[in-house]
């Protein structure tokens, strides 16, 4: 059975909404470029993560009428077994947790006042509830951070007027990491804008931010 190329893949793989806003992507110069590199990393067997079946899971899993918030990290986890296609999450089976993730977590109990479970850390309880967690950059090569990056993904994930591939409108956005918008004249008051460090150890309280208090139960 041959395979799908990454076009034909990022194709067939998206729900109706997101499909119809991004059906002139695959058209444009840059994702063309995207594509050929991506499938030239793939025949040169290098590993890539997320798994393929992964790499636009976050746009997968929650279709845009449903988006509440959105959370812009930088790129994939680079390390094995982890990076599952949502920005910070990681399988719940694994120990220790990244840094990054552990920081929100640290964050978001500090400012609720309650207990947030480390072993519901794949986030899909967050996706379900409308928050989308989508990097910037959505492949990796493995042990090689930012390998990927300046290749064309940040020019449909980043929202704002240059990229209008993510809408912000009544979106709350919150930037994590290096990648984000400049401040080339562009209008960021339609969208929160987060720390610019990848740090984990200097996060913003998300909370306020975000208004996430509904979807994060206790243990």
């Amino acid at each position: 059975m041959n395979e799908l190329s990454p076009q034909e893949e990022f194709s067939n793989s998206l729900p109706p909404v997101w499909k119809e806003k991004l059906s002139g992507v695959e058209g444009e110069s840059f994702f063309k470029d995207l594509t050929r590199f991506l499938k030239a990393e793939y025949q040169a067997s290098k590993t890539i993560y997320p798994s393929r079946e992964n790499v636009m899971r976050a746009l997968k899993e929650l279709d845009l009428p449903s988006v509440k918030v959105v959370i812009l990290g930088q790129d994939p986890y680079h390390g094995a077994d982890q990076a599952i296609g949502f920005s910070f999450a990681v399988p719940n089976h694994l120990f220790p947790k990244p840094p990054s993730l552990v920081n929100i977590f640290k964050e978001l109990e500090s400012d609720l006042q309650v207990k947030i479970s480390r072993e519901n850390s794949d986030l899909t309880g967050w996706v379900e509830q409308g928050v989308l967690l989508l990097n910037t950059v959505l492949t990796v090569e493995a042990s090689k951070p930012l390998s990927h990056r300046d290749r064309g993904w940040e020019k449909f994930t980043e929202p704002g007027d240059r990229s209008p591939r993510v809408p912000s409108g009544s979106t709350g956005f919150h930037f994590m990491g290096e990648s984000r918008p400049e401040d080339e004249g562009e209008d960021r008051s339609e969208y929160s804008q987060g720390n610019r460090n990848a740090s984990p150890v200097s996060l913003v309280r998300l909370s306020r931010i975000l208004w996430l208090e509904s979807l994060l139960p206790g243990e």
